[in-house]
Formats: structure tokens, C-alpha cells, sequence
């Protein structure tokens, strides 16, 4: 088996001996037992991430419950945690030389899909090769997508006016037809209406001069000024881009 790989729980009997099971409950636990096998999807949290090869390692978020037989011959639960799931790929949003990434992190919540077949070749080479193993359904070939979240998780000030690329306090908003660029302290349109505000008011001082005192008064108006507001714009800009 592949490094990094898991051995799969069996369950234990069940309450009701085969020996006294009708056809029909035979049928359907066998049934029962077919879907208990079956991995299909499961909700899991990110334990590490592996940015240069795009992997992680996630655990499940609820453990097999299995009857067990007591030495009375009463059952009682038992409960399996699963294995921690290792080298799993992570889907990445990209096409052809365009990605778009996200900073996962530890505790992530993330949807695991498990493969209908070995992935192990395809992920090893990114060739259509024969299978290495013959599992089906495996814990071991999982693929995290992340950013599945439980009802006391939800993003903050989810915007559902735009789409928005947001990490933490900064984001940027695609609406209908406008963009908004922000972060907790600034708003890119405030800062360049701000700039526009202070070229009109220069503009302004300027042109009702007409005086030789008026026209140096406004000129010292106007150095003293290009001096200081695009320092001040410049600080804001830095506060709100890099």
C-alpha cells in the first residue's frame, strides 16, 4: 500500500444472527451493508496543507457506529473514528495558465469525494494509466473541495449583490456594472474622489485669481498643498494596497 495510506475499519455482527433472519432481512441488511461499505462523500476538516503539491490531510467529521456483542450477549454501540485521510489532492479553481487560490488553513471545514477508482497513477503522472489497486470507493482516494461550511460558520457580511474575492477585511466586489476595492479603514473610490475634490479646489483657487497678490497667495495655497495631500493620499493607498 502507498505511503501515507489507510487501513479501512470492519464492522462488527450484527444484533440479529443470520441463522434467524427472515430472506427478506437477510436482503436487506446484506443491503444495509453494501451502503455501510460505500464511500461516496463524506464532511471532513483540514488538518494540514500541502501548498507546493496541492495535497492535505483531513479527518472525518463522525465516526462509524458499529454493534458490538457483549460477553451477556446484549449489544451495545461502538464507536470507530476513521482513519486520518493523507496525500489527499485538493481542487484548485483553474484552467489552461489562470488558478485562483485560497489560503487554507488547519480547520477548514472540506467536502472529501472518494473516487470511483485507484487514483494513485493518475495523480502520480496526470497519464491514463491501468489502475495500481483494484479499490472501489476507498478512503484512500479521496479529493478535498474546501469551503463547504456548517450553519454556525457562515461568512460575514456575505454580499449577495456581488461577487466578491475576499480575505479577511479586504476585498474586492464585482457588482452589475461597478468595483468596489476595500478593506476595514479604506475604500479605493473615497480615496480617488478625495484626490479629484482636492484638483477641483485647486483648480478653483486658481482661476478666481486675478490679482498679482491673489495669483501669489494662490500659488503658496496651491505648493502648500501638492506638499501635503498626496502624502496623505499616498498613507492612504498604502493602508488599503501593496
Amino acid at each position: 500500500m502507498p505511503t501515507g495510506k489507510v487501513t479501512e475499519p470492519t464492522p462488527f455482527s450484527r444484533i440479529t444472527p443470520a441463522a434467524e433472519m427472515s430472506l427478506a432481512q437477510l436482503l436487506d441488511e446484506r443491503l444495509r451493508g453494501l451502503k455501510l461499505d460505500f464511500n461516496c462523500h463524506a464532511i471532513a476538516k483540514i488538518q494540514t496543507f500541502n501548498s507546493a503539491n496541492l495535497t492535505c490531510t483531513a479527518s472525518i467529521n463522525y465516526t462509524k457506529t458499529f454493534l458490538k456483542r457483549n460477553e451477556d450477549g446484549t449489544y451495545s454501540d461502538e464507536y470507530i473514528e476513521y482513519p486520518v485521510l493523507a496525500d489527499v489532492p485538493v481542487v484548485v479553481m483553474s484552467g489552461g495558465a489562470g488558478s485562483l487560490t485560497f489560503p487554507i488553513a488547519a480547520g477548514d471545514d472540506c467536502l472529501i469525494l472518494f473516487n470511483d477508482r485507484d487514483i494513485d497513477n493518475w495523480f502520480a503522472t496526470g497519464q491514463a494509466l491501468p489502475l495500481n489497486s483494484n479499490r472501489l470507493h476507498s478512503l484512500n482516494d479521496g479529493i478535498a473541495l474546501v469551503g463547504i461550511r456548517s450553519s454556525n460558520n457562515p461568512i460575514a457580511g456575505y454580499d449577495s449583490t456581488r461577487v466578491v474575492l475576499k480575505n479577511n477585511q479586504a476585498s474586492v466586489g464585482v457588482g452589475a456594472n461597478k468595483i468596489q476595492i476595500k478593506n476595514q479603514t479604506r475604500n479605493l473610490y473615497t480615496i480617488l474622489n478625495n484626490l479629484i475634490t482636492a484638483l477641483q479646489t485647486f483648480a478653483q483657487t486658481t482661476s478666481t485669481a486675478t490679482t498679482a497678490p491673489q495669483i501669489a497667495t494662490a500659488a503658496l495655497t496651491l505648493v502648500a498643498a501638492i506638499k501635503t495631500v498626496p502624502n496623505d493620499l499616498s498613507a492612504q493607498l498604502g493602508e488599503l494596497m501593496e
